[in-house]
């Protein structure tokens, strides 16, 4: 009787160990593949913002191209140097006539800006706003210096008065090789949302540095065009770019200091992340790529876009982090 209890008791306990060891490993592999998963979202999302800066930076180099080789434009900047208010008036009206059917149709292709600027980071002519010009740069515009003090071209995301977005600055150049100015073309935000915004995507937007927007945009209109974000207290959104579809207020409904935490620490990092929650019983995967200002290589914003994933909804463990390393 006590042998049978015993051999009894192995099975039992032997049932126990291969219960405990089976889900033991079933559970690191599911792991193991949202993990898996969560690396192929931010991956995915970095790879949008890649295709679509290149795109953005191949266009400019076009439109650079272009200019720098029109004979007209660039005897008009020559000009500028040593001339009179009233003369500057005078080229800036037929460079503002010169380019205006081109910067139309450059316009329809994404374009946001086209600018032109003396050595001295004095801005000459902005084909979008041809009324608004003699504005100094030099502290609010650090692409801008940074090309007509080097020569060098300069590249990036940026912060400006206002708003934000990916600028292109070039040097300008006589046909004696003197420097006369730099010519920036530049892209908006919100382009780079609407490219890629797609069915997928439940919300987009920007998050941009709290002390960047301190030093550059005026307290009136930190308050008019962003707010604090609930997902990192050192970044604040634009409400302008902030793009949704389906659920609209998914953006505050998955709000919680939980995943604030996780999502700030993960910042640290500087890399392209993806992290999951639930929101009334469905996963939701928030991914986020960082974007680095190019003077000075610190991460100036994110871009963050938060999707539906019907393959996480099948799995109910606790959710991994999961980096991206471009």
């Amino acid at each position: 009787m006590k042998q049978l209890f015993f051999k009894l008791y192995k099975h039992i306990i032997f049932f126990i160990i291969i219960t405990i060891v089976g889900t033991y490993v079933i559970n690191v592999v599911e792991n193991d593949k949202k993990k898996q998963y969560l690396q192929m979202q931010a991956k995915l999302l970095q790879t949008k913002y890649n295709t679509n800066y290149k795109y953005f930076k191949i266009m400019s180099q076009d439109i650079h191209m272009m200019y720098s080789e029109n004979k007209a434009l660039i005897n008009i900047i020559k000009k500028t140097e040593n001339a009179s208010t009233e003369k500057k008036t005078q080229l800036r009206e037929a460079l503002y006539n010169l380019l205006r059917k081109r910067y139309k149709r450059l316009k329809n292709m994404g374009v946001k800006q086209i600018h032109f600027h003396l050595p001295n980071n004095i801005s000459f002519l902005r084909m979008n706003k041809p009324d608004k010009f003699g504005d100094n740069l030099s502290l609010t515009r650090p692409s801008v210096a940074h090309t007509n003090k080097t020569k060098k071209f300069s590249e990036g995301f940026e912060i400006g008065k206002v708003t934000h977005g990916f600028r292109f600055v070039y040097p300008l150049y006589d046909n004696k090789h003197k420097h006369i100015g730099s010519l920036e073309i530049s892209f908006s935000s919100e382009k780079l949302l609407e490219n890629i915004l797609d069915n997928y995507i439940n919300d987009i937007h920007f998050l941009v540095s709290k002390d960047e927007l301190q030093q550059k945009i005026l307290p009136k209109n930190q308050k008019l065009y962003y707010e604090d974000s609930w997902e990192s207290s050192d970044f604040m959104i634009e409400m302008a770019t902030h793009k949704t579809a389906g659920d609209v207020n998914l953006y505050k409904k998955i709000q919680n200091d939980t995943l604030s935490k996780k999502i700030t620490q993960k910042m640290k990092n500087e890399n392209a992340f993806a992290i999951s929650s639930i929101n009334n019983y469905e996963t939701i995967v928030l991914s986020f790529v960082p974007i680095k200002n190019s003077l000075n290589n610190s991460v100036s914003a994110y871009l963050v876009t938060y999707t539906e994933s019907d393959y996480l909804d099948n799995v109910q463990l606790e959710e991994p982090l999961a980096d991206y390393k471009k």
